[in-house]
């Protein structure tokens, strides 16, 4: 494939074994598929102020590089992010906040906790496709997508690099259990072949830019909305990034190629996030092999997830 040949796919087009109606059932718990239209435009607009009220402080401030996303920024609000621990993943509580998104046409209304679920179907699609013998997913959180993929592949060996403390430490508390939580089991849209094999995951706390692992060491590395936290640091993270990938790269991100309407570029500008397109991947000996956004997506924020292949 030439350069500039990006595919873009359909979820058909893929062939990982998925369709809509799984991803609509994954994401169900979480979501309400089809609310009242006076309540979804109120949780549009309140967005929108939202929005427009952090474009006007990083514009008062000069979007200095001081005003941005720093590393220090970034760690400082996911540890408070983490701190909310696994129970947020309870399908019995249901749903505690709603964001506006949408997915084939249809407005929806989802808890981001959600997210995770459906998001699991694709990653488990790739990884019985590809078959690595080790994966590393950078930026692990607080380990969810790696104990559930953990469960659903252990023969599989499985690392998670994490920047903050509190989304570390989450990790480690949940593998000083016996076994998977009932909570989180039940939230595992993938079948848990073994309930033990989360606590065989690897992990490590760490920077992006510059992971204790040597070159070529995982057979697939991936991110979820991870990099879209990198944006001044995203040479460096990609680089290093792919150093460590030894066959393919999987990113679910906010792309700009996702990202050119209007109220998705102030969005995007306002957080200072994650810049870069599918096509930047060239740029560090990495060969897009496939791109795709067909599924649930935030309005106010785009995301693709693109598969591509470490050049030899």
């Amino acid at each position: 494939m030439g350069a500039g040949a990006i595919a873009w796919k359909s979820l058909k087009e893929l062939d990982l074994g998925l369709n809509s109606g799984q991803i609509v059932d994954a994401l169900r718990p979480f979501a309400e598929l089809a609310p009242d239209e006076a309540r979804y435009d109120k949780e549009m607009t309140l967005r929108k102020k939202r929005l427009l009220k952090r474009l006007a402080r990083r514009t008062l401030s000069g979007w200095t590089r001081v005003s941005g996303r720093t590393v220090d920024k970034v760690r400082d609000e996911y540890d408070k992010a983490w701190s909310a621990g696994l129970d947020r993943y309870d399908i019995s509580a249901g749903p505690q906040s709603f964001t506006p998104w949408t997915y084939q046409g249809r407005k929806i209304l989802v808890d981001a906790a959600g997210s995770a679920r459906f998001r699991n179907l694709f990653l488990g699609a790739i990884i019985g496709k590809l078959k690595p013998a080790s994966v590393l997913e950078v930026g692990c959180g607080d380990g969810i997508n790696l104990a559930l993929l953990a469960g659903a592949y252990p023969d599989v060996s499985f690392t998670g690099l994490e920047l903050t403390e509190t989304g570390h430490q989450t990790s480690l508390a949940l593998q000083k259990l016996p076994q998977l939580p009932v909570q989180l089991a039940t939230y595992a849209p993938l079948p848990q072949r073994d309930p033990e094999a989360f606590k065989r995951i690897a992990y490590t706390q760490g920077d992006a830019t510059k992971m204790p692992f040597e070159t070529g060491s995982f057979d697939l590395v991936f991110t979820v909305l991870a990099i879209e936290q990198m944006e001044r640091v995203r040479q460096a993270a990609l680089a290093e990034i792919a150093r460590v990938t030894n066959g393919h790269l999987l990113n679910l991100e906010p792309f700009r190629d996702v990202n050119s309407s209007l109220w998705r570029r102030l969005n995007v500008a306002s957080r200072d996030y994650f810049r870069g397109s599918v096509e930047e991947m060239r740029s560090y000996g990495l060969e897009p092999l496939w791109a795709t956004d067909d599924f649930p997506q935030e309005v106010f924020l785009g995301s693709a997830l693109a598969l591509s292949k470490k050049r030899a």
